[in-house]
């Protein structure tokens, strides 16, 4: 843990100077008022009762959190540091408005998002990108239509499964530029996402109108030593001696009416 942790410090004060420890070990930056907090990944004979979430400390009341588990820094390390960077603003800006919207297919798109972010690629129905000329910058993934009910009515919801910015860079307004061209090509009667509540506080999505309806349980994962890979974990189940534990905060369920 003290070598991770003098690692990231070192990350950022390679670029802002006033990041600092915490007494209690987190990574502070005082001007975004975030606090980074390295998880080491724990042995399967710990208390599964007792869950190690968060608490922020009094002198840190107001400050947003990110926490950052043990698996993610060593196996996504590149992402990792893309991410921690964009904190402080050490990042490539690029303006949605010099970019285009449009298709992309699922290869594309799956390896985009192997590359991009942390939770890897996933099959998905509707797939888009933003580009830079040639370069692919961002992209977002999208479910195909499912049937919903509100108020008598029947309509069309979808979900936005996964969206990512290229490593090292931001596009401003790029999720919304994506967002419209897939709202101009399919005309959702909503869309529907998932926030992780261990690295965001969804206030992304409610600019663009989204709202929160709910938020998922906590989950207990196992986590394979030599690939990061991460599972739900099944307590009747046999597990590897060498296999360890993360705890997922759950998700922020958002819903955005149209």
């Amino acid at each position: 843990m003290a070598l991770a942790t003098d690692d990231i410090l070192a990350l950022f004060r390679k670029h802002y100077p006033p990041a600092k420890r915490s007494p209690e070990g987190w990574i502070l930056l005082p001007r975004p008022q975030i606090a980074v907090i390295y998880q080491p990944l724990l042995p399967q004979n710990i208390d599964l009762s007792i869950s190690p979430k968060v608490k922020v400390p009094e002198y840190l009341e107001g400050w947003s959190t990110r926490e950052l588990w043990e698996d993610h820094w060593v196996h996504k390390q590149e992402i990792v540091a893309s991410r921690l960077l964009s904190l402080i603003g050490h990042t490539e800006r690029i303006h949605g408005r010099k970019t285009e919207a449009r298709r992309i297919d699922q290869p594309t798109a799956l390896e985009f998002m192997e590359r991009n972010h942390v939770l890897g690629g996933t099959k998905a129905k509707l797939k888009y990108g933003l580009f830079q000329g040639d370069r692919l910058v961002a992209a977002a993934t999208f479910s195909g239509a499912r049937k919903i009910t509100r108020e008598g009515k029947e309509g069309r919801s979808y979900e936005l499964i996964r969206a990512c910015n290229l490593l090292g860079t931001t596009v401003v307004g790029g999720m919304s530029k994506l967002l419209k061209a897939f709202i101009r090509e399919h005309q959702p009667d909503d869309i529907m996402t998932y926030v992780g509540l261990d690295w965001s506080e969804g206030r992304m999505y409610e600019q663009f109108g989204f709202e929160r309806v709910g938020t998922t349980e906590a989950q207990w994962l196992t986590v394979d030593p030599e690939t990061g890979r991460r599972a739900l974990y099944d307590k009747d189940k046999s597990h590897d001696p060498n296999t360890k534990l993360a705890w997922y905060p759950g998700n922020a369920k958002y819903v955005w009416v149209l």
